[in-house]
């Protein structure tokens, strides 16, 4: 991190955020972090089969079937998750200077994708509802 002086005075700020300005390579690092969880999290809700030596031979492609649903969902999620990203990448490419109102925006942005793991799993147990 670089110092500067402020011209008048020994008071020195980080050149990175100076008053209401915010540096959008954190903002960028920032969604890269919160996008990456939350990708990652979606996976774990994949649960792996568990099966006994004997059971592998016969009960493996039943049990790897019934998770399709999972799987499926978890690829859609992953793929809109993708877009998002994209999106936010695309629109940072233009974005020159970054301010609190954009950082609060992105926050508010992010945690409408954090909420889209809530939304899957939503989605995930009113299917096992109505099958049942």
């Amino acid at each position: 991190m670089k110092f500067y002086n402020t011209s008048h005075t020994t008071e020195y700020r980080l050149t990175h955020e100076v008053g209401d300005r915010i540096s959008r390579d954190r903002i960028i690092t920032l969604t890269d972090a919160v996008l990456a969880i939350v990708m990652t999290l979606l996976v774990l809700e994949i649960v792996v089969p568990e099966l006994s030596r004997s059971e592998v031979a016969t009960e493996l492609p039943k049990r790897l079937l019934e998770l399709l649903p999972d799987v499926w969902s978890y690829a859609i999620s992953f793929i809109i998750l993708g877009f998002f990203w994209i999106g936010h990448d695309d629109q940072f490419h233009y974005i020159k200077r970054a301010n609190r109102t954009l950082l609060w925006m992105t926050i508010f942005y992010l945690m409408f994708i954090a909420f889209n793991h809530f939304l899957q799993l939503s989605l995930e147990h009113m299917e096992i509802n109505r099958s049942q």
